[in-house]
């Protein structure tokens, strides 16, 4: 399947989705600047984990799929808190890694969708991570991390808006 055939079935099933979509009245607010939650963020590095993380160099890291490049040594949080259930931390490893690298969706358009939802959510850790990610996937996940950043989502062609404004609704905020 081309491209454009492939950008024209996911913008009409997200247009659908939209369309259909009920008017939401619950006092929503606007999404968090990135800004903003990268200063919360960093306002919490000195705070202890809510849950113990097992040691980055523990052997059940040895081998797992994440998003860190090989050999360096780091180890995601999520993961790490994982790893009180050793049985599902390369499961679960391989279900994220799956989801971003699988299917027809860009990666960096994935990631973008997550960062919008980390930011409708307020996650000042998701939104950090995932913008670190976007930012990694290359020149256009940079792209769509300069507009979330400078809040221009209606800038972005109409496929990436759709997409990130679908991914908006399925909040509950």
């Amino acid at each position: 399947m081309s491209q454009s055939v492939r950008a024209s079935l996911i913008a009409a099933v997200a247009m659908a989705t939209l369309v259909a979509a009920p008017a939401r009245s619950n006092g929503a607010t606007a999404p968090a600047s990135l800004a903003e939650l990268e200063a919360q963020a960093k306002a919490r590095t000195s705070v202890q984990a809510r849950v113990a993380l097992a040691p980055a160099t523990a052997d059940l890291f040895q081998g797992v799929e994440s998003f860190e490049p090989r050999g360096s040594g780091r180890v995601p949080n999520y993961l790490r808190a994982l790893a009180v259930k050793p049985a599902i931390v390369k499961p679960f490893a391989t279900l994220i890694t799956t989801f971003t690298y699988g299917g027809t969706l860009p990666p960096a358009l994935k990631l973008a969708m997550a960062t919008r939802i980390a930011q409708v959510n307020r996650s000042a850790y998701g939104a950090v991570y995932l913008s670190r990610l976007l930012r990694n996937s290359g020149p256009d996940g940079e792209a769509l991390l300069a507009r979330l950043r400078a809040n221009q989502v209606d800038a972005l062609a109409p496929a990436d808006r759709i997409a990130l404004r679908w991914a908006e609704l399925q909040t509950d905020r």
